[in-house]
């Protein structure tokens, strides 16, 4: 517990901190693990059909709450990732507003990508909601083509795989820096930082 109050007395770095970065693929993990579940739902319902109606089973519905639950996860790391950021840039000198909210987001120029990650993990299969969307189709007039909710959140869940090359870069970069100190580090005018 002391070692938590003296903390606060360190000084101030610039580069990744652990919590930022294990926030973040907390945040990408769980995104994409609901997206697979979200895909295993989505089969589930498509092979149990019965005709153009699926049939929710228990299991499904079970499925379908853990899709949400791992995305309710996924919102608490991306508020703590974008917090710590922001954290991070009032420590390098920026001048924000106090605390996490609309007008921090937007002096730090982090609102609109934050907006963004949370309308990304938006659509995915909710539980104990159905309906279904019908299309003609030009060439069989008689027999329509039919999604369900389902089909059609679990296709917008594709959007999620924007976070795969964000964790690679992520990973990458922390990377490079911990190479880049180890080659740079030994000279002691060099400045490394988290740029490449």
């Amino acid at each position: 517990m002391l070692a938590f109050l003296f903390q606060a007395s360190k000084p101030y770095t610039l580069k990744p901190e652990p919590g930022n970065q294990e926030s973040f693929l907390l945040f990408s993990f769980l995104a994409l693990t609901g997206l697979l579940i979200g895909v295993v739902v989505n089969e589930i319902l498509w092979y149990s059909a019965v005709g153009f109606e699926t049939v929710d089973t228990v299991l499904t519905t079970l499925l379908k709450l853990g899709v949400v639950s791992t995305t309710i996860l996924s919102y608490v790391f991306a508020v703590r990732y974008y917090d710590l950021q922001m954290q991070l840039m009032r420590a390098s000198g920026v001048g924000l507003s106090q605390g996490f909210g609309f007008m921090s987001l937007s002096e730090s120029g982090l609102g609109w990508y934050f907006v963004a990650d949370l309308l990304t993990l938006l659509p995915m299969p909710y539980p104990f909601v159905h309906f279904t969307i019908e299309f003609a189709d030009l060439h069989h007039e008689e027999t329509p083509t039919v999604y369900t909710s389902d089909n059609i959140f679990m296709a917008l869940m594709f959007f999620r795989l924007q976070f795969l090359p964000r964790i690679i870069a992520e990973v990458c970069s922390n990377n490079m820096c911990v190479v880049r100190e180890h080659v740079l580090g030994s000279s002691p005018r060099c400045v490394v930082t988290s740029e490449i």
